[in-house]
């Protein structure tokens, strides 16, 4: 469970794939960490003295100075995988967020950029920590905050983005702290998703976008933009080339992402009109394309903007749902998805 020579050279030499190795749901089921973690929290679920005999291994790395700082992330990283069961048990939990305070916190400020990326997992894995200090929610925030911003290494930007949005769902008064911050975090957010390509970025910005509705319909546009750009770099990738299904998932969150937004500025009648455009065009992209995966999302958002009126933009689209509903045939048009394009009609 500690990091390797493996790990480091694909960090150096590959960043975007060691991200893309870390999130594969798939490499989960050949990974010998992903293994150990199974048998650690198990083992300790189901027999009390070894969580206790774990966590006294692990706290004695993380109070040793001379520590070997692969030895803490492997103990850090023990310890995260056993938050579930620390968090329910007394005895643990009461002590959680002198842990993190203590031995978390200062790893932010570390020169190795998978210890900084340990950090923002950690703090993951302890998102329900209830803290009695505010000022360390606050640390864990601001911490987090600058380590999506600031960063240097992109590895640690991913686990920070998905760190602070936990943080936000999760706990009652960080939403506020962060509000002030919205605009960069959102940009920086995007920009992410634009390297990266990572889908567990896309439902990180939706469930932003819904905890901050109020804040985001200003950059509404600028957001749509983005996400535009990014469907459109994304989708370059065929279904068959390496890497095309987990990209085709990760434009499928793009394209609900995008709704999302219009749900959110639905009430703001001059901000929907200059999303149209901009939807109208990844629309149109889609169906002269015949991509066909990705039809459900983008009648989606068509249905989106003509729910309350058509504006003559839209009526404009009419004609290509028409030619694509009689060229790929009926079939493929089942369930919700005919709905849909009746709707549309």
């Amino acid at each position: 469970m500690c990091y390797t020579d493996s790990d480091e050279e694909l960090w150096q030499e590959d960043p975007y794939e060691y991200i893309r190795m870390k999130f594969d749901v798939f490499e989960d089921f050949i990974s010998p960490t992903t293994a150990a973690q199974t048998l650690l929290f198990t083992a300790c679920n189901k027999r009390k003295e070894v969580l206790q005999k774990s966590m006294g291994f692990c706290y004695q790395i993380l109070t040793d100075p001379a520590c070997d700082p692969r030895k803490k992330d492997g103990a850090l990283h023990m310890i995260g995988s056993l938050a579930e069961i620390l968090l329910k048990r007394k005895i643990y939990k009461d002590q959680m967020e002198f842990m993190l305070q203590n031995h978390v916190f200062p790893l932010f400020r570390s020169e190795l950029g998978y210890m900084r990326a340990r950090a923002c997992w950690v703090l993951h894995y302890f998102c329900e920590v209830k803290f009695k200090i505010d000022q360390n929610l606050q640390t864990a925030l601001e911490l987090t905050r600058l380590c999506l911003i600031n960063d240097n290494e992109m590895p640690v930007k991913v686990e920070a983005a998905i760190a602070l949005q936990v943080l936000i769902s999760n706990q009652e008064k960080a939403k506020d702290y962060i509000t002030p911050h919205i605009r960069p975090v959102m940009q920086a957010l995007l920009h992410i998703v634009r390297v990266t390509e990572n889908d567990d970025l896309t439902n990180v910005i939706q469930k932003m976008i819904c905890e901050y509705s109020e804040e985001v319909t200003p950059i509404a546009v600028e957001m749509t933009q983005h996400l535009a750009l990014t469907f459109n770099q994304v989708i370059q990738t065929g279904p068959d080339e390496e890497g095309g299904d987990d990209k085709a998932v990760t434009a499928m969150g793009i394209l609900n992402t995008i709704d999302t937004l219009l749900s959110v500025v639905e009430d703001h009648k001059e901000i929907t009109q200059q999303l149209e455009g901009i939807c109208l065009q990844v629309i149109g992209t889609v169906l002269q394309q015949h991509v066909l995966e990705f039809y459900e999302e983008i009648l989606s958002l068509a249905h989106s903007l003509t729910c309350q009126q058509v504006s003559p933009q839209m009526w404009q689209l009419l004609p290509l749902v028409y030619e694509v509903f009689q060229q790929d045939g009926f079939d493929y048009f089942t369930g919700n998805k005919s709905v849909t394009v009746v709707q549309l009609i």
